[in-house]
């Protein structure tokens, strides 16, 4: 029976190491080491921020942030 577990440990070990491998060559970078996935925040220009308002008149919101991806 002690030598079955022994066995059984052994092919644990060799599909962990295994799928450790491949993930790691799945998920690893080229040899250059540059990325391949850029990513920028593009914020539109809004108008001047005023120190104080009249009253009774609400600031203008802001468009939300886009996210552009590129994989150039």
């Amino acid at each position: 029976m002690a030598g079955q577990v022994s066995m059984v440990r052994r092919w644990a070990l060799a599909v962990f190491a295994a799928a450790a491998c491949a993930a790691g060559a799945a998920c690893s970078a080229g040899a250059d080491g540059t990325p391949e996935v850029t990513v920028r925040m593009v914020t539109p220009a809004g108008p001047s921020p005023t120190p104080t308002l009249p009253p009774g008149v609400s600031p203008t919101p802001l468009v939300p942030p886009e996210l552009v991806v590129s994989t150039l």
